[in-house]
């Protein structure tokens, strides 16, 4: 079963192109805001109480559940909604509409057709 939110996020970079610097922009946004929220999940379970292997097992149980999915669909849905309000600005030399064309050849990162 797949998460609907992670599969139209990564549809939406894709552009035929795994190797575009929107697509590394994109996956490293993703795992970023991945990251933080689940860090905030555990940093509040872990003030409500739960320590350890506790704690482990109930971000396991949330996330793996496989007849109750709501906590993981609605952990996703954030992680998405983070990833996307990325400030390409931070970038000041891309050019934001060659993005889906830059690629890398043997390290080195061309844009745009370069």
């Amino acid at each position: 079963m797949s998460d609907k939110a992670v599969f139209d996020y990564f549809c939406e970079l894709h552009e035929d192109n795994d190797l575009s610097l929107k697509a590394y922009i994109g996956v490293a946004c993703f795992l970023a805001a991945s990251h933080m929220q689940m860090l905030e999940f555990l940093k509040k379970k872990n003030e409500e109480g739960l320590t350890g292997k506790v704690l482990l097992e109930y971000w396991h149980d949330c996330m793996e559940q496989y007849t109750e999915r709501e906590h993981r669909k609605k952990f996703f849905l954030q992680v998405v909604r983070q990833a996307k309000q990325v400030n390409i600005h931070h970038f000041p030399r891309l050019d934001i509409h060659s993005l889906s064309t830059a690629t890398s050849r043997n390290g080195t990162w061309h844009q745009g057709g370069d």
